[in-house]
Parts: C-alpha cells; structure tokens; sequence
C-alpha cells in the first residue's frame, strides 16, 4: 500500500492525499488561494474513491475538476459539508469568472458533484471491495470530518483540519483512533493560542466601546463557522447586530443542522434577532446608527467589506475588528500592520481603529501534540502547515517515525 501527496505538502492549502491498494482513495481536492493571483491546484489525480473532511476552499476547491478528469465514482461527506459545498462552489466560480482567473470547471461540474455526493454520519463504517471507511466529528467547523481508512491490513486516520478545544458554535474533537498512519495539519504547530475567554472578553470590549461611542463595529470574517460563531459571541449585545455577504447563506445553512453544534437551536435563535443584509441601499441604511456587522471577506479583500469600508474609512468612533489570521500581501494584513487600505489603485490611510483578534478553528500546538499521543501512530505525515519539517523534526526527537513529504512524494506503508 502506498500514501502520496498531490497537495498540502509543506504548504497550507490544495489538500489533496491519495492512498492507494489496487484502487486509488482520494482524500479532499482544494485550492491554495492566493492573493490577487489565480489559485493554485493539486496535482491530477485519478482516484476510483473520493472522500472530504469539510466544506472549505482549501480542501474542496478544485474537486468538480475530477469531473474533467473523467471522475465517475461518487463523493463522500456528511450531509451539512455536502449543502456547504454547493454554497462555496458556486461562488467560487462566480468570483473567479469576476476576476479574470481561469476556474477551469464550470457550474454545471459543480452540479454533478454535488448529484454524486452521498452523506455518511459519523461513525457510520462504509465497506467497500478493498477497504472501509469511517467519519469522526473533527471539532474544526459545523461538519467537519477526520476520515479513517482501513486496508491492506493497515488504519490511516486523515485529521483534514481540528480543533480539539470546544468553541462556542461546536465541541472539539473527542474520538482519536488509534491508526497505524496519521496524517495531521500543523497550521498552528508553533504557537499556542490564547485564552478563548480572555480573547472574547477583549473582542467583546471592542465591540462594546465602537458601537457605545456611536460608530460601526465591522468583523469581517470567514463565511463558513468563523461567521457563526462571531454571532454567537456578540450575543446580548444591546445593539443592532447584522450579518452580510456569503455569511447570511451560510448561516441559514448551519443553524438547521443542530446535530453539529454545541448548543443545537442557539444559532437559530440568534438568527431570528440579528439582521440580514440584502442590498446596497440596506447597507447605506444601516451604517447611519451604532452597530455590529458581521461580513464575508476574511482578507477583507471581496464582497461587502469593500463597501463598508469606502464608507466607514474616515470615521474615528468606528472599527475593523479582525477574528483572524490575515495572509501575506492581503488587504487585512496591509490594514494591520500599514492601517492603510487600497481603494481604487490608491492606499489610503483609515482613519478608524484596527484590531485582530485569535478565533482560530485549528488546534494549536498543544492539540495537535495530543492528538498524535491519543492516536498513536507508527507513521504520522505531517501536511498542511508552514513549517512541515520542523514540527516532523521535533516529532522525530520525540520518538515518532515522523515525514513532511513535498508535493508528490509517495511512500510505502
């Protein structure tokens, strides 16, 4: 048996893992986004099976493109991935076609990925001709799955991304299975988080001090669980509170699948207070009074950020509070660390305040190290980071047989 690595290898993005005895297992197929350039694809793959961990961009990007390849089989998610996919798809290509960039599938690909796509539960075992698969609850974002493989006598656990901590919109991982091979992210395996509460506390201050001082807190973030859990923060917030852009489908998405939340009908609940932004009138509206906006864009580079931002830049009593990690060369990170935004060709400077914030969905070093102690591998691959070979370095030392296998590397198991 044999694992290889078309994508994720010493990068963050275009996961894509094959495992291969006598049929080829395809585990996620992203892109690696970057900015103001044409996304990045995996290598071609031919799989005979296809199963994804979640529904974002980085992981599912580029798997209509199988259907080029000539992809009969079907996709394997759990139910809540597979509404997510069709969301995250369609505007993907809507965005590139905005763009200029060649998307390379078109709408009716993403049809016919998503008329293939059959749900799995967790825990619910799949046996095929050659192996058995099994989802477990990844603790990452609402439906997210690490995958277990079994064959040639051999368990791989895939972690896709995780979070072992609880937040507020879903509990952490619980189940780690024991595997003779683990593949694991290391997005965070250099640092450790801070305190969630303290982070909320200090988020929530923010907030409250924008929106009392009589200006507009705007949290641009990621549509898909970074978005839900910011409402599920700003509860009880005594201020109008919205949600824009990508968010709001989202949104109506996840909070009718309690299964996958921590607290089922808090979202819901949420939902029927907060507000839903439509249009440009409604946004020109709503900025006349004190309130928070939770938008899509979390480079805060696409989509509504632009238009609030046009017309909040100058405003001192209002924010951009930013829940998380911004890429290099990004309109967030140029925001952060320049306070300067570029609009129409120019950067001009913001007059209003600018702060980040640590909601991060993936575990941190920590998480990670307890992780791979819990599963316990004899082989751990270690993807999907910035610093692959280091952290694979220290596991070494700890005693694990330890690889950060580069794009197209594949080894025997």
């Amino acid at each position: 048996m044999e694992i290889s690595f078309a994508g994720a290898a010493s990068e963050v993005g275009r996961s894509a893992i094959v495992i291969e005895n006598k049929e080829k297992i395809l585990l996620d197929y992203g892109l690696k986004l970057n900015h103001n350039e044409e996304p990045e694809y995996p290598l071609k793959v031919n799989p005979n099976h296809v199963f994804i961990s979640h529904a974002h961009l980085d992981h599912i990007g580029a798997v209509p493109f199988l259907n080029k390849y000539g992809y009969v089989g079907n996709f394997y998610a759990t139910d809540l991935t597979i509404d997510l996919m069709r969301v995250m798809l369609e505007d993907s290509a809507k965005i590139a076609k905005m763009e200029g960039y060649n998307v390379r599938y078109s709408r009716k690909d993403v049809r016919d990925t998503l008329n293939k796509s059959i749900s799995v539960p967790y825990r619910k075992t799949l046996n095929f001709k050659n192996f058995s698969a099994s989802f477990v609850d990844a603790g990452h974002i609402p439906g997210s799955a690490g995958i277990v493989i079994e064959t040639a006598g051999k368990r791989i656990f895939y972690t896709g991304d995780l979070r072992v901590a609880d937040t507020r919109l879903v509990n952490g991982m619980k189940e780690f299975p024991e595997a003779d091979v683990l593949v694991i992210e290391s997005t965070y395996a250099e640092r450790r988080h801070p305190d969630r509460q303290a982070e909320e506390k200090r988020f929530l201050e923010a907030v409250r001090e924008t929106v009392e001082g009589g200006g507009v807190a705007l949290i641009p973030a990621f549509a898909l669980g970074r978005s839900q859990e910011m409402l599920m923060i700003l509860e009880g917030l005594k201020y109008p509170i919205y949600v824009d852009g990508m968010a709001r489908e989202a949104t109506s998405i996840i909070k009718n699948y309690k299964s996958y939340l921590k607290d089922g009908g808090r979202l819901s609940k949420l939902c029927s207070s907060a507000g839903f932004v439509k249009d440009n009138r409604q946004r020109e509206q709503i900025i006349e009074e004190p309130c928070a906006i939770v938008t899509t864009a979390g480079f805060v580079q696409a989509g509504p950020s632009v238009f609030y931002i046009r017309r909040l830049c100058l405003r001192k009593n209002s924010s951009i509070l930013i829940p998380g990690f911004q890429v290099d060369g990004s309109p967030g990170r140029q925001l952060l660390e320049h306070n300067t935004y570029n609009l129409d060709g120019e950067n001009v400077n913001v007059g209003l305040h600018v702060d980040k914030f640590d909601f991060s969905a993936h575990g941190d070093r920590e998480e990670l190290l307890h992780t791979i102690n819990k599963v316990n591998p004899e082989k751990v691959f270690v993807v999907h980071g910035d610093n692959c070979e280091k952290f694979a370095a220290e596991l070494k030392e700890m005693g694990f047989e330890a690889h950060a296998p580069e794009i197209g590397n594949k080894f025997s198991v």
